[in-house]
């Protein structure tokens, strides 16, 4: 019979750690659906010049008033056989509204042209290098926790350590900077 002097094995400590390490997994798992699915939308590709024809604004009027708006460029684009093509295309909310009359290079794709996404690195990359660096960044943090340190800890080893936690906190931080791109 356990009592309540004896040590829990599992502590809480155990858990966090666990659910760190989880966490890391499936970062790595959307990192690589992510950058899988923006290496999908570049190739079989072909890049062609569009004008923006209308912009189209979307929020509500708490967000006009607050500039939070988004904007769904309607872009016409020519692909390479001659075929004209009129799109809306959902954007960032953090990348710039443009203008009537602009003109924007969009990516289609060359057996499905109405397929296309507009060619900027917040619509091609952005999520996934994002992913990317929280992936790191979690990797360096699971590493620092996982760590086994020798009985005589030398001084080298906490560096290490200490390296690792602020690599990967400012890695993580980096992918939220990125994700506001």
């Amino acid at each position: 019979m356990k009592t309540l002097s004896q040590p829990s094995v599992f502590s809480t400590r155990t858990a966090l750690s666990t659910i760190l390490l989880l966490l890391t997994i499936l970062c790595w798992n959307m990192t690589m659906k992510q950058l899988a699915s923006s290496l999908a939308d570049v190739r079989d590709t072909e890049v062609s010049l569009g004008v923006i024809i209308d912009v189209q604004i979307e929020g509500s009027a708490v967000y006009r008033r607050n500039r939070k708006l988004t904007s769904k460029p309607v872009i016409r684009y020519s692909t390479a056989n001659g075929q004209h093509i009129e799109q809306a295309f959902d954007r960032r909310r953090f990348t710039s509204i443009w203008d009537k009359g602009n003109t924007i290079q969009v990516r289609y794709k060359t057996q499905q042209p109405e397929q296309a996404v507009v060619q900027e690195f917040s619509t091609l990359w952005a999520e996934g290098v994002a992913s990317l660096l929280f992936a790191i960044g979690l990797t360096l943090l699971c590493i620092r926790r996982f760590w086994q340190e020798p009985a005589q800890s030398s001084r080298q080893v906490k560096e290490n350590k200490s390296l690792c936690l602020i690599a990967g906190v400012l890695l993580l931080l980096a992918g939220f900077l990125v994700m506001m791109l």
